[in-house]
């Protein structure tokens, strides 16, 4: 439903921020084709939803700032916004930096404007958002803080950008040029930066005074989060900065409008013009029909890695399982991956149990060698669906022990291993 909701709500942004109905139109076409959005609309997880709770926000304050609103739909709206903001932090916070941008934002034209009640219902709505946000903080993370020290990603931020105490300006330019660099190639994977000059048309001819708008959302949401990135924080990666696609989506589509405008006046470039129009719907509905196309077995194409698989990595209720089949004495292991969601899901659970960090520097093979070797009667092996796991079989039966499945769930499975008989 975020989604779907997504489709519906760039071409409404558009033309809240005075795009052209064309640009309207390219947009839903673009959203609707764009392979991550896709698949993270039939995901549960939050980066989807993210990108549909700021640009609801951005609409809900957009349709505010306009001067002529008759009561009823004022209040409509105030109430909208409220939900949306104390909602969004109890789903995620990777909508924290948009939402902080369009906020700061509206709260800056506001006082411009000199408009009083504007500017009070604003810093009511963002105040809100903040306490939201710290009860959420209080209740969900506080209780999480040693899985987060102890996670093998917490202390990898420092040794990607290469530094020690604090960034230096290589690292904070670094920084800047993957906040944009990496949504662009992941929305574009077939195009990549060769619609990057289309990219900067679209916001060179973006209607005023929108486009100083835009640039400052642009400008404030890389801020934030290349600071938060920069102090530790895992977040310059694809999928974290999904909540970009709308702005890149939408410029797209403004630079073929401009293109098309321009050129209908002029026969000799009408065909031009409509080529960059047709070819936006096409790339499309190739990048729609790719997605669905990955629905049926591997999508085997090396730029898009994580579309491989359909990621389902619950261990919670494999642990759940081998906590009361297993007993005191008897070793349990966790491979790669559902080590790492052991450390979230455990709850106390299996407290003797032995884990491998996905990106601990170990040698796997001697590692599980040594501890089947502490397996008197049993022992219990825990892994995800997406491991690489032939060569755990062959060492199992090597060492001379034997394996069977002993519960399969959603994503994880265990399997019971003894000496073979």
């Amino acid at each position: 439903m975020a989604g779907l909701g997504t489709v519906a709500l760039l071409p409404a942004l558009v033309r809240l921020m005075g795009g052209s109905r064309l640009a309207a139109v390219l947009s839903a076409w673009l959203a609707a084709g764009c392979q991550p959005l896709i698949y993270y609309s039939r995901e549960l997880k939050h980066y989807g939803l993210d990108t549909f709770i700021w640009l609801l926000a951005a609409c809900l304050v957009l349709l505010l700032l306009e001067e002529l609103l008759s009561r009823t739909r004022r209040r409509a709206l105030w109430a909208g916004l409220a939900l949306t903001l104390g909602a969004a932090p109890w789903f995620s916070f990777g909508s924290l930096f948009p939402l902080a941008a369009v906020l700061g934002i509206a709260l800056f034209a506001a006082c411009r404007k000199g408009r009083a009640q504007l500017l009070w219902g604003l810093g009511s709505c963002a105040a809100w958002y903040l306490a939201s946000l710290g009860l959420v903080l209080k209740i969900s993370v506080l209780g999480k803080v040693g899985y987060v020290n102890s996670h093998p990603l917490a202390h990898t931020v420092r040794e990607m950008f290469h530094y020690q105490e604090a960034p230096g300006l290589d690292q904070v330019a670094q920084a800047f040029a993957w906040f944009f660099q990496v949504p662009i190639s992941y929305l574009f994977p077939f195009a990549g930066f060769c619609l990057l000059p289309l990219l900067i048309l679209g916001l060179w001819s973006w209607p005023r005074p929108f486009r100083a708008a835009l640039c400052w959302f642009i400008s404030l949401t890389a801020l934030l989060t290349v600071c938060a990135s920069l102090i530790n924080h895992y977040i310059l990666m694809q999928r974290a900065l999904l909540f970009m696609a709308p702005v890149y989506l939408a410029l797209a589509a403004q630079g073929g409008a401009w293109l098309w405008h321009r050129a209908w006046s002029k026969p000799a470039l009408q065909y031009p013009a409509k080529g960059v129009a047709v070819g936006l719907v096409l790339l499309s509905l190739t990048w729609g029909g790719l997605s669905i196309l990955s629905r049926a077995g591997y999508f085997q194409n090396g730029r898009q890695m994580h579309f491989y698989y359909d990621e389902k990595d619950c261990v919670a209720p494999a642990l759940e399982f081998t906590a009361r089949a297993a007993s005191q004495d008897e070793p349990v292991l966790l491979t790669r991956y559902a080590g790492t969601q052991f450390l979230f899901y455990n709850q106390g659970r299996l407290p003797r149990a032995t884990h491998w960090y996905h990106t601990d520097p170990i040698d796997e093979r001697a590692e599980f060698i040594k501890w089947l070797k502490t397996i008197r009667t049993r022992g219990w092996l825990i892994f995800l669906d997406n491991e690489p796991l032939p060569w755990l079989a062959e060492v199992i039966r090597e060492q001379g022990f034997s394996e069977k499945k002993a519960f399969a769930g959603r994503g994880s499975n265990v399997w019971l291993v003894g000496p073979a008989k």
